[in-house]
């Protein structure tokens, strides 16, 4: 299985970065389910079974426009990223900094405090990335 793990922590701080030397366009507005393709809204239900109605969203970039999915799932907070198709591209999960470990809370903060003087952190996210079927597979075995 070729499950990525990596901490968004991580693509926010270069997203960081670049946001200094260029204004980001991006915005999000809320939509109906209705008007979500039937992939993503098929594989959130089979992904995350008890999931009641997730709040959904089209966001709108200079790359196009996406979909998310986002709820609590077993007391965190999830977005769950679609491309305009409803492939699923990313799941996103909310962490507490507590839950990092600490060798790669340290490589962060270092990288703060030489790299992004000012920038301040704000939430913390873990960020799973895949082929739909294997992020499906990996949510339904997590939530046993």
């Amino acid at each position: 299985m070729k499950l990525f793990r990596k901490f968004l922590l991580g693509v926010l701080l270069m997203h960081s970065t670049a946001a200094l030397s260029q204004d980001k366009v991006e915005h999000e507005v809320g939509v109906k389910a209705n008007q979500i393709p039937v992939e993503a809204r098929g594989w959130l239900r089979s992904t995350f079974e008890t999931v009641g109605k997730p709040k959904w969203y089209q966001e709108f970039s200079e790359l196009g426009y996406s979909f998310e999915a986002k709820f609590k799932y077993q007391n965190k907070f999830h977005s769950v990223e679609f491309d305009s198709l409803g492939k699923v591209l990313d799941v996103e999960i909310e962490i507490e900094w507590d839950e990092i470990p600490s060798e790669v809370k340290k490589n962060l903060m270092t990288y703060f405090n030489e790299d992004l003087h000012g920038v301040k952190l704000e939430k913390t996210q873990i960020q799973y990335s895949g082929l739909p079927e294997d992020l499906e597979s990996f949510f339904f075995r997590s939530s046993d």
